[in-house]
């Protein structure tokens, strides 16, 4: 399981401007299994960037660039959630 939380960490690290292992760290299960994999809370960098969680889990989904083992990566509301290949 930690090769993928560094899987989802590398695709992370270039539009949050953080290192992979501060986004490992940030990586959590959803609220909803139905939602992924794993998630990222953006509430912190809401703050950060002066905008709203889900707009900054918008922004990211839109930057992020999918790579296996990522099957899909959704915002949805202030969490960007990550769905891996079987």
């Amino acid at each position: 399981m930690e090769a993928y939380k560094e899987a989802v960490a590398q695709c992370l690290a270039e539009p949050l401007g953080q290192s992979q292992e501060a986004i490992v760290a940030l990586l959590r299960t959803p609220p909803e299994p139905t939602w992924g994999d794993y998630a990222l809370p953006c509430f912190t960098f809401a703050k950060a960037w002066g905008q709203a969680p889900p707009q900054v889990a918008a922004k990211l989904a839109e930057a992020i660039v999918v790579r296996a083992p990522i099957a899909t990566v959704k915002a949805r509301g202030p969490y960007l959630n990550f769905t891996l290949d079987d």
